[in-house]
């Protein structure tokens, strides 16, 4: 049996181009894959808005509110804290059950582990878009421990929920 050179070169050469092809459509997918999360699905990356510069992203402890100050795309890598609302900088563990929202409010129910219970805070948001968190908690957010008082709250001031 007798072994050709130009026939074995052929096939070593057509074998690194399949494979460089490969690699090429490999990277090129995954670039389309990466720009379409950051930009047509948000909610893939853990990224949701909720209007005026208000993100519920998902974070270490659970999804969290913040003021989004890392935005790629359509998406919110990270930003301060507007809920959980730390009081006296004590660091609780509690993190966001839900958030809906509409033109006006935001409504978001969070869990507490310690001490253990459900708050529910109400944002109203007729803010500025570059007001502080600090601003944005003391002066447009409410927080309820039931929502019982939520709902007392919402119909008083005769909110339409979202």
């Amino acid at each position: 049996m007798t072994i050709y050179p130009d026939k074995i070169n052929d096939c070593i050469k057509k074998t690194l181009k399949a494979v460089l092809l490969g690699v090429c459509f490999c990277g090129i997918g995954a670039m389309a894959f990466l720009y379409s999360t950051e930009w047509l699905w948000p909610e893939f990356n853990g990224s949701h808005y909720l209007g005026s510069n208000l993100y519920m992203i998902e974070w270490d402890g659970g999804p969290i509110i913040v003021q989004g100050s890392y935005i790629r795309g359509r998406t919110c890598y990270g930003g301060e804290h507007v809920v959980p609302c730390y009081e006296n900088n004590i660091k609780r563990k509690e993190h966001v059950v839900y958030a809906k929202h509409n033109d006006s409010w935001i409504i978001i129910k969070t869990v507490m582990r310690n001490p253990i219970g459900n708050k529910f805070y109400l944002i109203k948001k007729d803010f500025k878009v570059n007001e502080t968190p600090k601003v944005i908690q003391s002066k447009y957010t409410k927080i309820f421990k039931d929502s019982i008082s939520a709902a007392e709250y919402m119909l008083e001031h005769k909110m339409s929920a979202p």
